[in-house]
């Protein structure tokens, strides 16, 4: 596991999972939308603004992953954000989403229909996060949550599109 950590995909034997870094943000920012942010989180709006900016550098192998944590955190501040820190981050959540629209290819798609992102936050950020990185998508489809959608139409343009659509209608009419 650490040949495959210091260079992934030099060790065929070792069995996918989430990179150190996603592993890392994803529990910061599941203890954050639990309600119990842990001892490194020293400004919950700052921890939250990651999810925006990687959105905003996300490279087209990750777009649909950081979609669906930025949606997750956007779902998160509708219900919880009430400050000036909430509205810059709906600022930049909302810049992040525009973006990602426009680069994502949202023509005709060959599912015939496109699971729900599962409504609870901490679960959308989970699929996400795993989604972001191809070490992360090859744990998602190995072992695959009940809850969350098959690894092929999560990845779909036309669903992370209309998800990140959604998510950017959802920030301008909060």
């Amino acid at each position: 596991m650490v040949m495959e950590s210091l260079r992934p995909g030099s060790a065929g034997d070792v069995p996918p999972f989430l990179p150190f870094q996603d592993r890392y943000d994803l529990e910061g920012l599941t203890a954050i939308m639990e309600g119990y942010p842990l001892a490194r989180t020293f400004d919950v709006a700052w921890d939250l603004s990651f999810a925006a900016s990687a959105l905003q550098e996300a490279a087209d192998d990750e777009l649909a992953g950081r979609v669906f944590v930025a949606t997750a955190v956007a779902w998160y501040v509708e219900a919880e954000g009430d400050d000036a820190d909430a509205q810059e981050l709906v600022d930049e959540l909302a810049n992040a989403f525009e973006r990602a629209l426009g680069l994502l290819d949202d023509g005709p798609c060959p599912h015939i229909a496109h699971p729900d992102l599962p409504s609870d936050t901490t679960e959308a950020l989970w699929v996400g996060m795993h989604l972001a990185s191809a070490r992360g998508r090859a744990a998602y489809e190995r072992w695959p949550e009940p809850w969350a959608p098959p690894l092929d139409t999560a990845l779909c343009p036309a669903f992370v599109a209309a998800t990140a659509r959604d998510s950017l209608t959802r920030l301008r009419n909060g």
